[in-house]
C-alpha cells in the first residue's frame, strides 16, 4: 500500500469537516503548497498541508441567504433527473440567474408539483418560486404552472429519450407493476414505484439492494465480461464504455459515480497489466469524488459503501476463499462477504437511523444469488431495447421470487430499535474494526473479535428514558416534535420524526391529533400556535419553539 494515497484522502476529509479558514490570498498559498513538493521532493509535507486547506476552502457551508417567501424568478441547470416524490417531483439544480442576486451560483433541490416535464441532467429550467433555506440546504418551490424546460443545447437529452422509449417498452412488456417497480429501481436507478416494499426491505435489512451502487456494477461488469468474452480484449474496452454513459443514464447518483470509476480504474489495471493495490483505488476514488463535490462527504450512501469496501478489502482473506466447487465458493463467499460488509456498515447505520436489523446476513446472501440471473436478463433486455416479451417476463418472474423472498424474510421483523450514537462513538468503534482486521491472527478470530466489539457498542448505545423528553426539529412554519415517554408510548407530529422515534425505541407511537380520541397513560395536550405549540404534558404546561432542541420539562 501507498501511504500517499491514505494521507491525501485523510487530509482532504480532514479540511472538508474543519471548514473555511480566512486566509488572505488562500488561492496562492494552496497553488504553492501543492507546486512546491515537486520541485522540492523533501517538501512533502507541505502537500498535504495544500491538500488539507483545500479541502476547507471547498468545504460546503450552509447558504446565507434569507427564506424568500414571494414568488421570484430562477433560472437554473438540473443536476439530476426529475424524481417522483409523494406530494412533489423534485431535482437538483444550480441557479444561474435570479432577481435575487445572491442565489446566482448556488445549488439547491426544487420542487414542483408537474410530474411529467422532460428534465434531465443539462436540462435549462425557469420558473418562478419561493425559497426556503435552513440546516437542510436550499428548497425551491416552484408555482404550478409557471415552468418552462428548454432540452435545445442539451447534450443529454438524447439519453433521456433513449430512457424514456425503454421505459416504455418494458411498461408494455412487463409481467405486471410490482415486478416493473423492481426492474425500474435496479436497472434504471427509479426507486420511486417501490414505495409498498420499501418497509419489507427495511425489515430485511436488504434496502441497500434497492440502491444501484459496488455491488450491482461488480455483478454487471462480470456479466459483461462473460458475455462479451469470445470478444477478447475488446470486452474489456466495451465494458469500460458501458460504464462511462451508464451512470449518466441512471441520473449520476453518486453510488453509481464512485462505484463506475473503481470499475473502469480496475478494467484499465487489467487492460495495461498493471498491479493496483485495493486500498490505493479505493482512497484515490474517494479523493476525487470528495474534490468535484465535497459536500459527498456527509451523504450517507457515501460513507456505508466507503466504510463496506473498506471492510472487504482489509478482510479479503475471510470472504475470498478457495474451497470446493465453484458454486460452494461462491455461496461460501457471498455469506462471508455479507458478515464483513454488516460488520463495518451497522455502526454507521445505527448512528442515522437508531436501528439494525441483523437478518441481512442471512437474506443478503440468498437474494444475491437471484441478483446474478435477473441482472443478466436485464442486460440483455437492455440491449434489446425491451423488445423481446419472453425475456422482458422471464426477468420479472425472477424479480416476482425476489420480492417474494425478501418479504419472508421481513415477516421475521429481525429488528432492533433504540440506540442514541455519537460522532465520537462510531469513529473509536470503526477505528478498533480496522485495527483487528491489521493483526496477524487467525481469520475467524477476527471476525469473531469484530462482533463481538459490535455487540459491545450497541449495547453501550442503547436508548433509555426515564423521564418525560421532547425533542423538537426546525420546521418551515412549524416545529417538528417528538414527546418521548418513561411508559413506551410516544407522540409524533409527522413523519418527519421517524427517525428520532426510532432512535429512542419507541414501540406505541401515536400522531399528536390522536391524543383526543383514545386514552392514554400519558397525558398530553396541546394547541397550534404561531410559530409552535402550547403543549400541557402530564400537568406541565409549555410552550414549543421553532428551532433544533431537546427539554424534560
Amino acid at each position: 500500500m501507498n501511504y500517499y494515497f491514505l494521507l491525501t484522502f485523510l487530509s482532504f476529509t480532514t479540511g472538508i469537516i474543519f471548514g473555511s479558514i480566512a486566509l488572505p490570498y488562500l488561492q496562492v498559498v494552496i497553488l504553492l503548497l501543492l507546486l512546491l513538493p515537486i520541485l522540492a521532493p523533501r517538501l512533502t509535507p507541505l502537500f498535504f498541508i495544500g491538500i488539507f486547506l483545500l479541502g476547507s476552502y471547498l468545504s460546503p457551508s450552509i447558504p446565507q441567504i434569507e427564506t424568500v417567501k414571494d414568488y421570484i424568478y430562477l433560472n437554473c441547470l438540473s443536476l439530476s433527473p426529475l424524481k417522483e416524490g409523494q406530494r412533489y417531483a423534485y431535482f437538483k439544480c444550480r441557479i444561474f440567474h435570479s432577481e435575487k442576486q445572491q442565489l446566482v451560483g448556488k445549488e439547491g433541490t426544487a420542487f414542483i408539483k408537474e410530474r411529467n416535464l422532460p428534465i434531465t441532467i443539462g436540462s435549462r429550467v425557469y420558473f418562478f418560486g419561493k425559497v426556503v433555506a435552513d440546516r437542510e440546504g436550499l428548497r425551491i418551490f416552484a408555482g404550478k404552472g409557471l415552468i418552462k424546460v428548454d432540452n435545445e443545447s442539451n447534450p443529454f437529452f438524447l439519453l433521456y429519450k433513449l430512457k424514456e422509449t425503454l421505459l416504455k417498452n418494458y411498461s408494455y412488456n412487463t409481467l405486471s407493476q410490482r415486478a416493473f417497480a423492481l426492474g425500474n429501481a435496479l436497472i434504471f436507478g427509479d426507486k420511486s414505484l417501490l414505495r409498498d416494499e420499501r418497509q419489507a426491505f427495511s425489515l430485511a435489512g436488504t434496502s441497500h439492494l434497492l440502491a444501484i451502487s459496488g455491488l450491482h456494477i461488480g455483478l454487471i461488469i462480470l456479466i459483461l465480461l462473460f458475455l462479451l468474452k469470445p470478444l477478447g480484449r475488446w470486452a474489456y474496452y466495451i465494458t469500460i464504455v458501458f460504464l462511462v454513459f451508464y451512470p449518466v443514464f441512471v441520473g449520476l447518483q453518486p453510488p453509481v459515480v464512485r462505484a463506475s470509476i473503481l470499475g473502469i480504474l480496475y478494467l484499465v489495471s487489467k487492460v495495461k497489466y498493471l498491479q493496483v493495490n485495493s486500498l490505493d483505488l479505493l482512497f484515490f476514488v474517494g479523493f476525487l469524488i470528495l474534490l468535484f463535490s465535497p459536500s459527498s462527504l456527509y451523504s450517507i450512501s457515501f460513507q456505508l459503501s466507503f466504510v463496506a469496501v473498506l471492510g472487504l478489502i482489509l478482510l479479503k482473506d475471510i470472504w475470498a476463499l478457495e474451497v470446493g466447487s465453484k458454486p460452494v465458493k461462491f455461496a461460501l463467499s457471498t455469506v462471508l462477504a455479507s458478515l464483513v460488509a454488516v460488520l463495518f456498515t451497522t455502526p454507521v447505520v445505527v448512528y442515522y437511523f437508531g436501528m439494525v436489523s441483523f437478518m441481512g446476513i442471512l437474506s443478503t446472501p440468498v437474494l444475491v444469488l437471484l441478483l446474478y440471473p435477473y441482472l443478466l436478463l436485464g442486460l440483455v433486455n437492455l440491449f434489446s431495447m425491451f423488445s423481446i416479451t419472453p425475456l422482458v417476463k422471464a426477468m420479472d418472474w425472477l424479480g416476482v421470487i425476489f420480492l417474494d423472498i425478501n418479504r419472508f424474510f421481513a415477516s421475521f421483523q429481525f429488528v432492533n430499535i433504540g440506540f442514541w450514537v455519537s460522532t465520537v462513538s462510531v469513529v473509536a468503534v470503526l477505528s478498533i474494526l480496522i485495527g483487528i482486521s491489521l493483526l496477524r491472527i487467525n481469520n475467524i478470530l477476527k471476525l469473531s473479535f469484530g462482533y463481538i466489539i459490535l455487540f459491545t457498542f450497541l449495547l453501550l448505545n442503547r436508548a433509555e428514558f426515564n423521564r418525560d423528553t421532547v425533542i423538537v426539529k426546525k420546521g418551515y412554519k412549524q416545529p417538528h416534535m417528538a414527546v418521548i415517554t418513561p411508559y413506551g408510548e410516544c407522540f409524533y407530529t409527522d413523519r418527519s420524526m421517524e427517525i428520532v422515534l426510532n432512535k429512542s425505541g419507541c414501540m406505541k407511537r401515536i400522531h399528536i391529533d390522536d391524543v383526543y380520541r383514545e386514552v392514554f397513560t400519558t397525558n398530553l395536550r396541546y394547541k397550534r400556535e404561531k410559530g409552535g405549540y402550547t403543549v400541557e404534558l402530564n400537568g406541565k404546561r409549555f410552550f414549543v419553539e421553532n428551532k433544533d432542541y431537546t427539554f424534560q420539562p
